[in-house]
C-alpha cells in the first residue's frame, strides 16, 4: 500500500519497481494499492505487468478505480478506523483467476495486518464456488445496507458462470459488524435473482463495476450494479 501525494506515489512506484530505497522489488502480478493523502479522492489498484523502469508502462490499472473499497466502522481495533479492501481478481484461490479480496483493518497507527482477512468463493458462507476465470473481486464497492453503522462489502464477480448462461456475472455481499466483515447473512445476486429486472445472458458481466449511495433517501445505502454488455 502506497500512501502519499501524486508526486510521492510516482516516486514510490519507481522505487518499488527497481527494488531501491528499502523497497523489495515487486514481482509480476503484484497488486499495489495507491491512496492519495492530500485530501483529494484518489484511490486505485494497479497490477505490475512488466519489469520496465517507467511506472507509466509498468503498471496497469485493475478494474478502473473499483478494485479498492474503503470501509468505515469495520475495524477490529477501533470503530472509527477505516478498513481497506483490495481486489485481486487474478488470484488463484482454488483455481486460476478465480479471484480473492484482501482486507486490511485500520488502527490508530494506520493500516495493519493484525486481523487481516482474505475472502474468496471457497470461504464458508460465501455464495458460489471458486472457479477458473470467475475473477472474484474485479469490482468492489462498500455501503451500509442494513443500517448497523458498519460498512458492508460488495464484491463483483463479473465472469461468474451461472446455471442459465455461460458468463452472466454475479455479486457477493459480505456484511460488516463491530468485529469486522463476516459471512453471516451474506448474499449473492445475479440478474436471475428474484425481483431483479432483466435476465442473465451470456457475456453480460453483471457486477463488472458497482456504486453505492442512498438513492431513495431512506437512510440505507443502495447498490447500482454495472452490466457491461
Amino acid at each position: 500500500v502506497v500512501v502519499g501525494t501524486i508526486e510521492q506515489i510516482a516516486t514510490a512506484l519507481a522505487w518499488l519497481i527497481n527494488g531501491t530505497r528499502g523497497f523489495t522489488a515487486a514481482a509480476d502480478g503484484a497488486i499495489v494499492a495507491l491512496v492519495q493523502a492530500d485530501g483529494i479522492a484518489f484511490q486505485a489498484a494497479f497490477e505490475l505487468v512488466t519489469s520496465a523502469t517507467d511506472p507509466a508502462t509498468a503498471f496497469q490499472q485493475v478494474s478502473g478505480n473499483t478494485a479498492i473499497a474503503t470501509l468505515t466502522g469495520t475495524s477490529v481495533a477501533r470503530a472509527q478506523c477505516a478498513t481497506l479492501a483490495i481486489g485481486a481478481p487474478h488470484d488463484g484461490a482454488g483455481a486460476a483467476d478465480a479471484g480473492a479480496v484482501n482486507v486490511l483493518y485500520g488502527t490508530e497507527a494506520g493500516i495493519s495486518s493484525f486481523g487481516d482477512q482474505i475472502w474468496h468463493q471457497d470461504v464458508t458462507g460465501i455464495g458460489g464456488a471458486s472457479e477458473a476465470g470467475d475473477q472474484f473481486g474485479y469490482g468492489l464497492a462498500s455501503g451500509d445496507f442494513d443500517g448497523n453503522l458498519h460498512s458492508d462489502l460488495i464484491v463483483g464477480v463479473p465472469f461468474e458462470e451461472l446455471s442459465s448462461t455461460a458468463v452472466g456475472g454475479a455479486i457477493n455481499v459480505i456484511n460488516g459488524y463491530d468485529t469486522g466483515l463476516a459471512y453471516t447473512d451474506s448474499q449473492t445476486w445475479t440478474q436471475d435473482s428474484g425481483g431483479i429486472q432483466s435476465d442473465a445472458y451470456d457475456e453480460e458481466f453483471f457486477g463488472f463495476a458497482n456504486a453505492t449511495g442512498d438513492f431513495d433517501g431512506d437512510g440505507y445505502d443502495d447498490l447500482a450494479a454495472g452490466v457491461w454488455h
